[in-house]
């Protein structure tokens, strides 16, 4: 078995500090790397709240390609209420611009955990599990947990191989078919079923959003979410003429039943500033032209909003919501067919492919075509989810009690003589077309 990679890790001196300072530090890795997905973005936000309350520092972990600017280690602090966040890459980078530096000193931080959600693929699959090994290594891991997963057939072999050398408490997956994979695999250790890792965040939205006084409150037909990123369109016809054809679809029948033209709430899920590598709801309208059905709607940033929630920022702005009776929803997005289900919105979660298939049958949606969806729409019965949610929080709080075995940090690998690249920011879309 080949030894596990290593990332080259980066941090201020505000982190380099709470490192110095704590022999209880939790290691949060997952779906969030620092790029505003509305669902990573929760999911990152519960972990660190579950870290929290088993009086750990949690540590944020992100990618060195979401750093746009100098202040954006500033900015997680302020959203995610976290004091040390940690940059990695494959790359020596010249990072001093962004006012980071090499970590190749780090103290022993016991506990890591691999929140969810569905990056265990061939798409990112390779690049979490070979951080989660380096860190388990390089930090002196003893208490690891992994929740809230999806995991692709795929990936079955490197699977067997990350728990043969990281040995978690427990393997926790958000659907059954993940679930029955990694029981396949992991021998004696646990595997459980955990639902996904935004439940609880999307609850306190939820809770927010219902909360909205009046003049804050969007009133629409349908709630509209797009995505065309390369992930959810790799089977079927042209990602647009099928966008297009949903769209018309869904416009008809509200006009049929409404008897006037649907009002619209475009919900923005992804607001990325590599437009050429994330392409969200705004940038599907602009791609669609004429073939989207509304001259005129509201646009809500989800993403924003998840970012905010919690926050000193969320304490300042009035709570903005969408009124739901009545409302039906179309989406691309997993998380937001979640937050759906959660409010009690009827929602329609395309599924292009067979990752989407596997999302969609985790949510417990049963119509078989959007038509069928249209004639009949209604929102998935979400109480076995959140009871087993539930259940799945209190084996987290036990997990969490029990002590870290003792492993000592492995030395980094020195940095001397390795070749530092210059450090761009991320790109904006301005910037790729000027290339």
């Amino acid at each position: 078995m080949s030894s596990p990679k290593q990332y080259v890790l980066y941090a201020d001196a505000q982190t380099r500090a709470a490192l110095s300072g704590t022999d209880h530090a939790a290691l949060l890795v997952g779906g969030y790397g620092g790029s505003p997905n509305f669902g990573d973005i929760l999911q990152a936000k519960h972990a660190i709240a579950v870290a929290r309350g088993a009086s750990l520092e949690p540590i944020l972990f992100c990618g060195t390609p979401s750093i746009p600017d100098a202040r954006f280690s500033q900015r997680l602090r302020d959203w995610f209420g976290v004091t040390a966040v940690v940059f990695y890459s494959w790359d020596r980078i010249d990072l001093e611009p962004a006012g980071l530096a090499p970590l190749t000193h780090v103290p022993r931080a016991p506990y890591l955990h691999l929140y969810g959600g569905g990056f265990l693929n061939r798409h990112w699959g390779e690049l979490l599990f070979s951080l989660a090994e380096d860190l388990h290594s390089r930090f002196g891991v003893g208490h690891y947990v992994i929740s809230g997963q999806q995991i692709g057939d795929e990936m079955r072999d490197r699977l067997r191989t990350h728990l043969d050398r990281c040995s978690p408490l427990t393997v926790g997956c958000r659907d059954r078919p993940s679930l029955v994979l990694a029981q396949s695999v992991a021998g004696d250790i646990p595997v459980e079923y955990t639902f996904d890792d935004a439940t609880e965040q999307l609850q306190l939205l939820a809770a927010q959003w219902r909360a909205a006084p009046a003049p804050r409150t969007i009133s629409a037909d349908a709630l509209v979410h797009m995505n065309m990123t390369a992930h959810t369109i790799e089977n079927g016809p042209h990602p647009l003429d099928r966008l297009a054809s949903s769209l018309a679809a869904v416009h008809a029948s509200l006009e049929r039943s409404l008897g006037r033209p649907p009002e619209y709430c475009v919900a923005q899920a992804f607001s990325d500033r590599c437009a050429h590598q994330v392409i969200d709801s705004l940038a599907c309208i602009q791609a669609l032209e004429d073939r989207f059905p509304a001259t005129s709607y509201r646009v809500l940033h989800l993403d924003k909003l998840a970012l905010e929630l919690g926050s000193s920022s969320s304490a300042r702005a009035p709570a903005v919501g969408v009124a739901t009776e009545g409302l039906i929803a179309i989406s691309t997005s997993y998380h937001v067919a979640l937050f759906c289900g959660v409010l009690g919105v009827p929602c329609f979660l395309h599924a292009p492919n067979d990752y989407y298939a596997q999302k969609r049958a985790g949510l417990g949606h049963v119509y078989r075509s959007l038509d069928d969806f249209l004639a009949n729409p209604a929102a998935p019965d979400m109480g076995p989810f959140l009871e087993a949610r539930a259940r799945w929080q209190l084996r987290l709080d036990e997990l969490y009690r029990i002590a870290p075995r003792r492993a000592e940090p492995a030395p980094a690998a020195l940095l001397d003589d390795t070749p530092r690249h210059e450090w761009r920011p991320k790109p904006t879309i301005l910037e790729v077309a000027a290339d």
